[in-house]
């Protein structure tokens, strides 16, 4: 009887079948609103499990994961089927215990995150009042998926992925890294009342269009080089936007993330990098925390939860690999190798 309440539920803010004429009303009886005019504003109700399972999900879900936030898994049924349950990442087909989404949903995440939603209790800890669909019926339908068919045939409406411009690229680098302007330009000084502008460790990126003061002199040519390698445009110049992927692009991005990559771990009190381990650690010295701020990396650039092996990959070969000549240096290869990754590169 619950389960049936609360399919109900979860199927109430959606427009059902308009049925059958009802008996006429008698004389100087109020008009009814119709089936009609309720469903209006409503989506249509899904035609299968997989579609009650989103439109159930997406209230607690929609808030980060809609159109506008980040992983657009609810941004419509389309983007849940492709992204969300047709992805192994997340979903394994016949086997719930194995699947990131219920182990997120009931609050055992071993990634960067251990709980979706991310605030409050977890899915699973909700009153039944805010669980439209509850955790048995959804390890139900994972385990069910074993036996769909999945249509292989291309989805005009699926989301596509294509290459970040260079405005995507220094904006990426620098929510990601935990980078601002003020990190690259310095005012110390003035040249007759005007403003002398220095650069701090590495050199800024900018489009010709844009810059940031007067008598950084040379320096120019290099921003300006930098954002042409990575397929920016310039009005003043006349040069289109460039999205191909071209040897000047990567040669260019392999530059800047080795170079802002050690900006970024040399910057005091950078929690962007540090979530739970020190600049100064090691795999001898804390080589849980270092595991631990890799896989918040790898979820944070490449965009989905690492797996132990995607960890222990980038920890032996990268980390290990380049901690002989320092902490620091281990650090800045392996923040580096995430920003290399083609994944990276991709939205």
């Amino acid at each position: 009887m619950r389960a049936l309440a609360i399919g109900v539920f979860a199927l109430a803010a959606c427009a059902p079948e308009v049925p059958a004429p009802s008996a006429v009303l008698p004389a100087g009886h109020p008009a009814l609103t119709s089936v009609e005019q309720a469903a209006t504003a409503l989506p249509p109700c899904p035609s299968d499990e997989t579609g009650r399972i989103f439109l159930g999900l997406r209230a607690a879900c929609a808030g980060c994961h809609g159109s506008s936030g980040n992983l657009r898994f609810f941004a419509s049924e389309t983007a849940f089927r492709t992204m969300l349950a047709g992805n192994p990442a997340y979903v394994v087909s016949g086997d719930p215990e194995a699947s990131v989404l219920v182990k997120l949903l009931r609050g055992e995440g071993t990634g960067s995150f251990r709980q979706m939603p991310t605030a409050g209790p977890a899915y699973a800890a909700l009153p039944n009042a805010q669980q439209p669909v509850s955790m048995a019926e959804i390890e139900r339908w994972i385990r069910n998926l074993g036996a769909t068919t999945r249509v292989t045939t291309p989805d005009p409406d699926a989301p596509t992925t294509r290459r970040l411009t260079a405005e995507e690229i220094i904006a990426s680098l620098y929510d990601q890294l935990g980078l601002t302007e003020a990190d690259f330009l310095g005012t110390p000084g003035s040249n007759f009342d005007s403003p002398t502008t220095t650069f701090r460790g590495d050199l800024a990126v900018w489009s010709p269009d844009r810059a940031p003061g007067p008598h950084y002199g040379a320096d120019r040519l290099a921003t300006e080089t930098r954002w042409r390698g990575l397929g920016g445009a310039s009005w003043l110049e006349g040069s289109r936007r460039t999205t191909a992927v071209t040897p000047a692009l990567m040669q260019t991005l392999r530059q800047i993330s080795y170079a802002w990559c050690r900006m970024a771990v040399s910057k005091p009190n950078n929690s962007t990098i540090f979530r739970r381990a020190r600049p100064t650690d090691t795999s001898a010295t804390d080589a849980a925390a270092v595991r631990a701020d890799l896989a918040s990396m790898h979820l944070r650039m490449l965009g989905d939860p690492p797996t132990p092996e995607d960890v222990d990959s980038v920890f032996r070969d990268i980390f290990q690999a380049a901690e002989g000549a320092g902490a620091q240096t281990a650090w800045i290869a392996a923040c580096a190798s995430y920003v290399q990754d083609p994944r990276w590169l991709a939205w």
